[in-house]
């Protein structure tokens, strides 16, 4: 048996082509029958309300991205899986996975950092202001705002909301 492909020394072109072939949901249905081994075309295209030819088209793709391979016997064609290509697809979306995990672990210990005041990496305080509304028939006294840490979410940042009078 073949060697597992490596994503890292797979061509761009070559994980694309996986990721075109899979984004079809009648191909991706295949793969998922086709996981549980190999099948004839008749009994691959049964569930599906689409003329032979068609359906041998979604075989192709999938034949051409490496995800199927087919053998005729007499008069019957049987694909079955190559699981090398889905182990490829599998590692790509791990490494994707695992980068975003680092920086998501990157971020949490910078706003670790930041909640502690170890070492103030990001400004940590707003600029206090001063608001006054003057009606004609009433004045409002002014509004202080108090500086807070920085939330990225916003959950402790929200504004006052005070609903306006109706100067009638």
């Amino acid at each position: 048996m073949a060697a597992r492909p490596n994503p890292e020394t797979m061509p761009v072109e070559a994980i694309d082509q996986l990721f075109r072939a899979l984004a079809d949901s009648t191909r991706r249905q295949v793969v998922e029958r086709l996981g549980h081994g190999p099948a004839s075309v008749s009994d691959l295209a049964a569930p599906f309300a689409m003329a032979l030819p068609s359906f041998v088209q979604h075989l192709r793709v999938l034949g051409e991205a490496g995800l199927v391979c087919s053998r005729k016997v007499g008069r019957v064609r049987t694909y079955s899986l190559d699981r090398r290509r889905l182990f490829a697809v599998d590692t790509w979306l791990r490494q994707q996975r695992d980068h975003q995990e680092r920086r998501f672990n990157q971020l949490d210990a910078l706003l670790a950092l930041d909640d502690g005041e170890d070492a103030p990496l990001i400004a940590t305080t707003t600029t206090t202001t001063t608001t006054t509304t003057t009606t004609p028939a009433q004045e409002t006294k002014p509004s202080t705002k108090k500086p807070h840490h920085h939330d990225p979410v916003g959950s402790r940042s929200q504004p006052d909301h005070h609903p306006k009078e109706n100067a009638s």
